[in-house]
């Protein structure tokens, strides 16, 4: 099936892009945020690994505004969605990278108590591919203080720089949800 977007303000452009037989997804952000995901159901206890390749390609311009609200912007985001049946009751977990290496790797999101997130990666406006595998189920608990209520229903990726109100810019290759962990391979 298709991946389907969610727009929070204006449209991300989200490109296939190839480097030689190797494809991935090229994110650019102008003053917007959508999301792009794919629709799953599964039990996480089933398949609680969940692996990736990333590279931040331009962090969006972040001001020394103390808002939470007003620096939430971040150039990649992988994003697990739980939730009950038609979304009406939901969380959220988000591996994000950061500009800057923070105090506390973990965080509740500034819109709401039901999305925390972890920074995995801070810097690196190299274009360096970085190879992320997390179990999810230990993740979840150790935020959320207990197992998930609701199945896994969608897998997102985001860049977004509206809050920022400038540019952002992130690359996306080869998500794998699996029983066991994977090991890094070359993205």
């Amino acid at each position: 099936e298709a991946w389907e977007e969610r727009s929070f303000r204006g449209k991300v452009v989200y490109k296939l892009e190839f480097a030689g037989d190797e494809g991935y997804v090229h994110a650019a952000a102008e003053r917007a945020a959508s999301a792009r995901y794919q629709r799953l159901r599964y039990d996480l206890r089933n398949f609680p690994h969940l692996a990736w390749w990333w590279r931040a390609g331009r962090f969006p311009a972040k001001s020394l505004d103390l808002d939470p609200r007003a620096r939430d912007d971040y150039p990649t985001r992988v994003v697990v969605v739980f939730a009950s049946r038609f979304f009406k009751n939901f969380r959220c977990l988000e591996y994000v990278w950061e500009l800057e290496e923070p105090e506390d790797p973990t965080e509740i999101s500034p819109w709401s108590d039901n999305i925390r997130r972890i920074i995995l990666e801070s810097g690196g406006e190299n274009g360096e591919w970085r190879y992320e595998e997390r179990n999810v189920l230990v993740d979840y608990r150790a935020l959320f203080g207990e197992r998930p209520s609701f199945p896994v229903r969608a897998i997102g990726i985001m860049t977004d720089a509206d809050n920022t109100e400038s540019f952002a810019e992130g690359f996306f290759d080869d998500i794998w949800i699996g029983s066991l962990e994977k090991g890094a391979g070359t993205p």
